[in-house]
């Protein structure tokens, strides 16, 4: 398996990545069934894919950073699975234990 890239761009020391795929649908009671709520699908939102790692390069961070302009990406997940998707605006941490080490928390939302 290799490492996830959004682009060109390979990811820099991954340590999690979580796809979420979630439903809307709304639950209504009705009125003469105490046990049995009216629920209709409304629809998926699409896939929400997060991703956290680490970097101590600064440079790196500057590009991870740099992926959150609102375009079109094209995000490969480690199993090879391709999506579509627009990336967040990434929130770099700096690590007090290790100086010089900066954790990343990235999330890419796909788009149709």
């Amino acid at each position: 398996m290799s490492a996830p890239r959004i682009d060109a761009v390979f990811l820099p020391h991954v340590q999690r990545v979580e796809v979420t795929d979630e439903t809307l649908s709304v639950t209504k009671p009705i009125p003469d069934s105490a046990t049995l709520p009216y629920r209709k699908y409304l629809g998926r939102q699409g896939r929400s894919v997060s991703l956290s790692g680490w970097t101590d390069v600064i440079a790196t961070l500057n590009t991870v950073t740099a992926l959150a302009d609102g375009t079109d990406r094209t995000l490969i997940l480690p199993h090879g699975e391709a999506l579509t998707v627009h990336v967040t605006p990434v929130t770099p941490r700096r690590s007090v234990e290790n100086c010089g080490i900066y954790d990343y928390e990235l999330t890419a939302i796909e788009v149709a």
